[in-house]
Formats: C-alpha cells, sequence, structure tokens
C-alpha cells in the first residue's frame, strides 16, 4: 500500500529571542502558511528537545507509523509530536514540548515532497517573521541548564543516566512508544 507520507522529507530549523502573544493566533498562521506551500509544519519549544536528531527521528517514526497504519493521530504533526517525547497522550505530548507565551526558542519541523516543495528558505523566513525571532542553530545546543530540565521533564533517573547520554534516553523513550502501540511479533515482521 503506498501511504501518502513514503517520499516526505522532514527539515528542522531552531529560531531564537520568539515572541509568541497568542499562541493560537500563531499556530492558525502557522497552519494556513503550511496549506499554501503544501508541507507539513510542527513547533515546539526547543528547550525541550535535545537537537535537531531528536526532530527528525520524532518524524521517521511518525511518518512510519502512517505508512504502516499504526498512528495514534489523525495527523502526522501530532504525531512527530507524540513520538518527540514518548507519549501516547496528546494532551500530555503538548504540555511537555509545545510552544506557550513562555517559550523564546521554537524549532520548527517541516515535512515536505522534494518533488513539490519550492523554495524552503522563503518559507522559514515567514516564520521567523512571524515569530518575531531570529533563524539560529544555537537553539539545540545542550547547556548544562537545559541538560537538568530534559532529566526533569522526560523523567529521567540517575540510573538511567548511568547507562547513556540524555540523547539516547530520550530515543529509547521514542522506541517504547513503537512498541505500546503493536505486539513484539508485529514488530519482527516489519
Amino acid at each position: 500500500m503506498t501511504s501518502r507520507y513514503n517520499n516526505l522529507t522532514t527539515h528542522v530549523i531552531g529560531i531564537s529571542d520568539t515572541q509568541i502573544c497568542d499562541v493560537d493566533d500563531v499556530l492558525r498562521q502557522i497552519k494556513r502558511l503550511a496549506k499554501e506551500k503544501g508541507v507539513i509544519l510542527q513547533l515546539v519549544d526547543a528547550n525541550k528537545v535535545t537537537g535537531k536528531e531528536h526532530l527528525e527521528l520524532a518524524s521517521y517514526h511518525a511518518k512510519k507509523a502512517f505508512q504502516q497504519n499504526s498512528q495514534i493521530s489523525n495527523s502526522i504533526e501530532i504525531e512527530t509530536l507524540l513520538y518527540a517525547t514518548g507519549q501516547r497522550q496528546i494532551d500530555k505530548a503538548l504540555t511537555l514540548i509545545g510552544i506557550t507565551p513562555k517559550t523564546k526558542n521554537v524549532a520548527v519541523v517541516a515535512l515536505f515532497s522534494p518533488a513539490k516543495t519550492t523554495n524552503l528558505s522563503e518559507l522559514f523566513q515567514k516564520i521567523v517573521s512571524l515569530l518575531k525571532g531570529n533563524q539560529s542553530k544555537t537553539v539545540f545546543n545542550v547547556t548544562p541548564e537545559k541538560e537538568k530540565d530534559l532529566i526533569q521533564l522526560f523523567d529521567i533517573t540517575s540510573e538511567e543516566l548511568k547507562t547513556g547520554s540524555i540523547h539516547d534516553l530520550i530515543t529509547e523513550r521514542m522506541g517504547m512508544l513503537e512498541l505500546t502501540k503493536r505486539p513484539p511479533t508485529e514488530i519482527l515482521k516489519s
């Protein structure tokens, strides 16, 4: 079965110093912009992810879930959010890494068909302008303060920290979400 998500490419950018007064208005404008440009967009708080790779992996799992018809949500944007947090509940995932008026650093996940999409840099400039921020790679840096916040946010124990990096432990939670959705025998077949 061919899925409309088979050939999507993921691109992630960071935006620093954002000013989000009305989250609903921003999300409405993002949705309109996505439809106009033929892309799928998801915004998350960049301070609550381990980096671009975190979100690229989440979008990979979301695309795979839709391809295998094993998704939890009705949209790939929300599915990406669920995988990024390792959660099954949309409200909890939004609470964990969704944008709020206090969000200062935003990560934008764009999923698009390379054959249909033109001028991503123009799209990203519009998003940067909408959020009144600056495009920045540094929002993905894991500082000691951000590391401490991520440990608390993802409920990572000191015992877990002995076994791997924060990024690896959060990645493991993404994989665990896959296991909770399907029996292990099904996973071995795919």
